[in-house]
């Protein structure tokens, strides 16, 4: 199932961790993800600081943008994966 989340605030962390490891893997800038996914820069700024509450609308165009399924970007596994791999 998943690592469960105490607060909202890890979820943020948890969508910002992801946002940044799926990122890096695609090379992307924050600037290319807000083109691609049609959001304002400060959105996707505030996602990547794990600041924004984002809507499931926006967290869907991110999705999009990196070309991943939406899962990856709410997933625990992913971030606990690469931690392993460190």
């Amino acid at each position: 199932m998943g690592l469960p989340l105490k607060k909202m605030s890890d979820g943020k962390k948890l969508l910002a961790k992801n946002f940044a490891l799926l990122r890096a893997e695609r090379n992307h800038s924050l600037e290319m993800i807000s083109s691609k996914a049609l959001l304002d820069i400060k959105i996707v700024i505030n996602i990547a600081e794990g600041k924004a509450n984002p809507t499931l609308k926006d967290i869907v165009k991110l999705a999009s943008a990196l070309d991943t399924p939406l899962e990856s970007l709410l997933s625990a596994k992913l971030s606990v994966k690469n931690k392993s791999k460190k």
